[in-house]
């Protein structure tokens, strides 16, 4: 996919809906994912900066090694005692429990299984103004060896699912 083109859309969705989202910069990358997946991902980080610190600023970065998507916001940030407990199912730092105040404890949960799915992580980092969350995933190499590595592995899930079958096949008629 085009990861700028859907970020924009989930920036776009959030400004239509009147909420303050901006997509400061944005460099154009072709990224193999699962869209739904990371687009679920983002816009739970976007939402959440929205809700909690009063405006999303999103920027996508690269490094030697990673995309990097960011999503800076304004907020009070997370403790740094919290800051691996926020990923727990249903955890909130807010507890009311009223859902006026917040959902139910699950954005983070699933953004960051969506993350790791992706081979990446999510890291938040308080600033003086504010918290970022970085959404931080590996870049994928396009060189000719990458390909043929990619290529092998496919070579191999293919031999293997029939070789299951024929296995499968033998136990039950015996």
């Amino acid at each position: 996919i085009q990861l700028e083109a859907l970020i924009g859309s989930i920036c776009d969705d959030q400004e239509d809906l009147g909420r303050p989202v901006t997509l400061v910069s944005a460099d154009k990358i072709t990224y193999r994912c699962r869209p739904d997946g990371l687009r679920r991902a983002i816009r739970n980080i976007v939402e959440n900066a929205v809700r909690y610190g009063s405006e999303a600023k999103v920027l996508i970065l690269q490094t030697a090694t990673t995309v990097d998507i960011v999503v800076e916001d304004r907020g009070p940030g997370i403790p740094d005692d919290m800051k691996e407990k926020v990923f727990a199912p249903f955890f909130r730092l807010e507890a009311s429990r009223n859902k006026q105040t917040g959902g139910i404890g699950l954005g983070l949960a699933i953004a960051r299984a969506v993350a790791r799915q992706h081979g990446g992580d999510i890291a938040f980092v308080t600033m003086e103004n504010g918290m970022r969350t970085i959404i931080s995933l590996p870049r994928h190499d396009d060189s000719e060896a990458s390909r043929a590595a990619i290529s092998k592995r496919w070579s191999v899930s293919a031999a293997i699912i029939p070789a299951r079958r024929r296995r499968q096949a033998t136990s039950i008629s015996s």
